[in-house]
């Protein structure tokens, strides 16, 4: 692989990675969150809010998974420890930053969420990054 094939792919996987982690992931986590609130008929969130909470989630958690990547390297497993991150730290971010702490709510919020790191799961499965 000569080097403009490997600057080539870097661009491909930075492009990748800034779209569908700070834009898709977290437009659709937000989506979701806010609809899942809607159902439940729990009317004082925005989707607005709903995306601000889960933008934080996702920040947080690549910079955790950076974190595990300077550490670890390429070690075996690192990349499941570092999509385990990925997917639990929402789960703490989002509650907090939502600040409404009732378990009705909270309830919602941890289906939502699980929904959606099934659906990134799903993802890094189907891609070619694992």
């Amino acid at each position: 692989m000569d080097n403009t094939e490997l600057l080539e792919q870097l661009f491909w996987r930075f492009l990748v990675t800034i779209v569908f982690g700070f834009g898709i992931i977290p437009a659709a986590g937000g989506a979701i969150l806010w609809k899942a609130f809607q159902i439940a008929k729990i009317t004082n969130f925005t989707y607005p809010q709903c995306w601000k909470a889960y933008l934080a989630g996702c920040g947080y958690g690549y910079v955790a998974c950076m974190i595990v990547n300077l550490i670890e390297g390429s070690r075996q497993g690192s990349g499941v420890l570092q999509l385990i991150l990925f997917c639990t730290i929402p789960f703490l971010v989002v509650p907090l930053l939502l600040r409404n702490f009732s378990s009705r709510v909270l309830v919602v919020e941890a289906i939502a969420l699980l929904l959606v790191d099934a659906l990134v799961l799903l993802f890094v499965l189907l891609s070619n990054w694992h």
